[in-house]
């Protein structure tokens, strides 16, 4: 860049007016933050109460099959002695 540029650019900030703050902006400020964290709750609660309830559905499958696999054994075992029965094969038992 050029001294000329650099001049310019330095007059221009030099010719910034200073800003000042509003009397208010700790209590808006404060309110932005209070408003922000309420938003943020309320979605992270959203999402635990459907991960809650994903978990609750999963447990509910594998009750429903551990209790299939149960039914199924014990129908595998009458057959099998249906079966046995029907050829008439005597076991030792």
């Amino acid at each position: 860049m050029k001294t000329e540029d650099l001049n310019k650019i330095i007059q221009e900030f030099d010719s910034i007016k200073a800003i000042n703050p509003s009397e208010n902006w700790e209590v808006n400020f404060q309110n932005k933050l209070d408003s922000s964290r309420l938003s943020k709750s309320n979605y992270v609660s959203k999402y635990n109460l459907i991960i809650v309830a994903l978990i609750i559905m999963n447990a509910g499958f594998i009750l429903n099959s551990l209790k299939a696999e149960n039914t199924k054994s014990q129908d595998k075992g009458t057959k099998y002695r249906t079966i046995a029965n029907e050829l008439l094969i005597t076991s030792n038992n």
